[in-house]
């Protein structure tokens, strides 16, 4: 929209030390817009509420001191931002902006129309949030680490076994052997996920 990059620009300008923002989902009602996450809050929100991570680039603003300090974006296919989201997180806060700032147009040709159907994305996905937790930058507690690590297991696992028991065989196994996970990670599944005690 016309008054969608002069918004975020306004959004970015009330936190100088902020490296982007994205816009936020209607989970965060119980907020003012603008507001920060700082490198620690915005892991947890991406690895315990999980929809902030999910933000394209379209609803996206990067500071360029930022962009070029971590060398753009690398060209990684389909998984290219949420790629960058994870990399300046782990170094500056977030500016969290309203959402419909931008209009999004869904049509069939779009990328992650591709990753539904696609093992070899789904498992780059897993491996991508399995290697943010594990770098050395990232901001979580050793513990929340280990209950983010567990949750990300548990939420590909629980593909595995829906795909599975509605007779997808062939590409629920291929899911699998992508992923590396084990018939006990699969069992381990039924388990809740787990939180901190306090997740913003």
């Amino acid at each position: 929209y016309p008054w969608g990059i002069e918004a975020m620009v306004y959004c970015m300008e009330h936190f100088p030390d902020a490296g982007f923002g994205l816009m936020a989902q209607d989970y965060h009602k119980n907020l003012s817009f603008p507001f920060c996450l700082s490198p620690k809050e915005a892991y947890a929100d991406f690895y315990f509420r999980g929809k902030l991570i999910g933000m394209g680039p379209t609803g996206a603003i990067i500071k360029r001191e930022a962009f070029e300090a971590v060398k753009g974006f690398s060209g990684t296919q389909y998984i290219g931002d949420t790629e960058m989201w994870y990399r300046l997180a782990a170094k500056w806060p977030l500016v969290c902006m309203p959402a419909q700032l931008v209009w999004w147009r869904e049509h069939g040709e779009q990328q992650i129309k591709g990753e539904i159907k696609n093992n070899t994305i789904k498992s780059s996905r897993y491996q991508l949030m399995i290697d943010a937790l594990q770098h050395p930058e990232c901001p979580l507690s050793k513990a929340d680490t280990e209950m983010a690590m567990g949750n990300v297991k548990n939420l590909f696992a629980r593909n595995i076994l829906i795909g599975l028991m509605s007779g997808k065989i062939k590409g629920s196994l291929e899911l699998m052997r992508l992923t590396k996970l084990s018939m006990p990670d699969i069992l381990r599944s039924f388990k809740r996920n787990k939180y901190p005690a306090k997740t913003r």
